[in-house]
């Protein structure tokens, strides 16, 4: 008998103290949990058959409902990945011949609105030469997760393996997304992943469909009075967000001035503010948490923390620098409470002042959105680079002077 048949996961067997769906879903048993770990030890060593052989057999001496259908979710985003990974030894187009593109035959792929509809990314790229194109891309496991380093599958980073082609047309029915699109091959996308990276100024990234309670068929959002989480958890959290917290260091750097006073309305555990600090010591760092929990972690490590709801800051007006927004994102809050979110923000940010926008998770929000604020202008839509070998979410508004 095998290590895997005398593991009998059962829901007597032990659970995490939080629960949570979407892409935060996880296995409920503990022994599963230990299971999919080394199903991750095997997907860092790009070992896919031992990662699914150890998931399948779990599955099958799984009692739990929930955890069976974890283990099947994970599957089959492993199988996906498979079947869209460039390969090791493809080397990138010269050139891209958009007609022998627009000539392929029309592919379709659909997502159940309770499975990862907010995996489908669209991506709209502006060029003089060729106007406004839009492609279509699939998120795929990240990097951080087969390195075990997150326990989410996807993270905010889009590469060119995520790329599918060009969009033909996208439908909604009752249950599902439906996205038609001309097939990009391997050679194609690494091509256009590095033009996108050339020339991000000109590039955008949306996610257009929110994840849906199956039941209620509503956005499904973290509690209103916000995650009641350990420390240890929230590190987890945020441990998705690696890539973007060293983006917003250079962000800061680039603006010139080692005196910023910066704004986080909802700091969880304040790693990230205590990471801005690090590289700005000279900067003035504040945060704000609805969990009296996180802002006790906070406390001691930036210079300024105050428990509340975000909609109300508790600095004053027109005092801050830079406020960064790590939370108007999928699975966090609602679409149509992220604006009202942005805006009761904004009268605490000085003229000329910026604010800041990502997430481990899709933002909610597109440029056309932040183009009809009043006195703000959109700098940017997306940040990347080489050294990441690709693009992510990151706006960047900035305060009128007057």
């Amino acid at each position: 008998m095998s290590e895997l048949e005398i593991v009998q996961v059962t829901a007597q067997s032990g659970y995490d103290s939080i629960s949570l769906g979407g892409i935060f879903r996880g296995a409920r048993a503990k022994q599963t949990a230990k299971m999919v770990e080394k199903a991750q030890i095997c997907l860092a060593d790009f070992d896919f058959k031992s990662a699914k052989s150890i998931l399948t057999e779990t599955s099958e001496f799984c009692t739990d409902l929930h955890d069976q259908d974890y283990l099947q979710w994970v599957l089959a985003e492993i199988t996906k990945y498979e079947e869209q990974k460039i390969p090791l030894n493809c080397r990138s187009s010269r050139e891209i011949d958009w007609s022998s593109i627009q000539s392929r035959p029309l592919k379709k792929i659909s997502e159940r609105f309770q499975d990862l509809p907010q995996s489908f990314i669209i991506i709209r790229v502006e060029s003089n030469h060729h106007g406004v194109q839009f492609f279509v891309g699939r998120k795929l496991l990240s990097e951080l997760y087969r390195n075990a380093q997150i326990s989410e599958l996807h993270c905010s980073l889009v590469t060119a393996n995520m790329l599918l082609g060009c969009l033909e047309d996208l439908r909604i029915t009752q249950n599902a997304a439906n996205i038609f699109y001309r097939p990009f091959k391997h050679e194609e996308k690494m091509k256009i992943m590095r033009n996108m990276i050339d020339n991000m100024a000109n590039v955008e990234i949306t996610y257009p469909f929110p994840m849906l309670r199956p039941d209620t068929k509503e956005e499904l959002v973290c509690p209103t009075e916000g995650w009641d989480v350990d420390e240890d958890f929230a590190e987890q959290l945020e441990a998705g967000e690696v890539i973007l917290w060293q983006y917003s260091l250079e962000f800061l750097r680039s603006l010139g001035s080692e005196n910023l006073r910066v704004y986080d309305p909802a700091c969880s555990n304040g790693q990230f503010l205590e990471n801005m600090k690090a590289g700005m010591p000279h900067g003035y760092f504040i945060g704000q948490d609805l969990n009296p929990s996180m802002v006790k972690y906070t406390k001691n490590r930036i210079d300024e923390v105050h428990c509340g709801n975000c909609m109300i800051p508790r600095v004053d007006k027109e005092s801050v620098d830079v406020a960064f927004f790590r939370f108007l994102n999928s699975e966090i809050v609602k679409t149509d409470d992220v604006i009202p979110l942005l805006t009761a923000v904004g009268d605490v940010i000085k003229p000329g002042g910026h604010m800041v926008i990502f997430g481990h998770t899709p933002v909610l929000l597109s440029s056309s959105e932040l183009k009809m604020l009043p006195g703000w202008r959109v700098l940017q839509s997306v940040g990347g680079g080489k050294k990441w070998k690709g693009i992510f979410q990151f706006y960047v508004i900035k305060k009128d002077l007057c």
